[in-house]
């Protein structure tokens, strides 16, 4: 999954730091065996004490750079790939429940970014992190 970074947030192109804990909107697959696995790199999301917290990582941005194509007035964008991805809009989060196929169920979990993480704001109603807690609550 890569997320198009919003320039707006982001306009020297360095991720921001969380102040706060920031909820976020965590889609997981629920396997045909009832475990929970992400999108498309499909790890499996273990729960200890109703919350999963993933282990820090770097967030992998993709150097290059490229135009808005039918924009009035072109921006560059630039790509994170690496790092935990998620939804600030709820209503986004369910649009890719609705349309993700692939024989597993999916559900929305509450999830924060964690103070002090760094983050990177998408143009689409996403975001991603370099840590993430995920709660057991699903939310949709």
């Amino acid at each position: 999954m890569c997320l198009v970074v919003d320039n707006k947030f982001h306009p020297t192109g360095k991720p921001l730091t969380a102040g706060e804990n920031i909820i976020v909107g965590k889609v997981l697959a629920i396997s045909y065996t009832g475990r929970y696995l992400t999108p498309y790199r499909f790890k499996e999301v273990r729960f200890h004490n109703d919350e999963c917290k993933l282990k820090k990582v770097s967030l992998g941005v993709k150097t290059e750079y490229f135009m808005e194509a039918f924009a009035s007035s072109p921006k560059l964008f630039f790509e994170v790939e690496e790092g935990y991805h998620a939804y600030t809009s709820l209503p986004i989060a369910r649009n890719f429940v609705r349309h993700s196929a692939n024989g597993n169920t999916w559900k929305i979990f509450e999830a924060y970014i964690p103070k002090g993480a760094e983050y990177y704001v998408g143009v689409a109603g996403d975001i991603v992190s370099s840590e993430m807690v995920i709660t057991n609550k699903m939310i949709n």
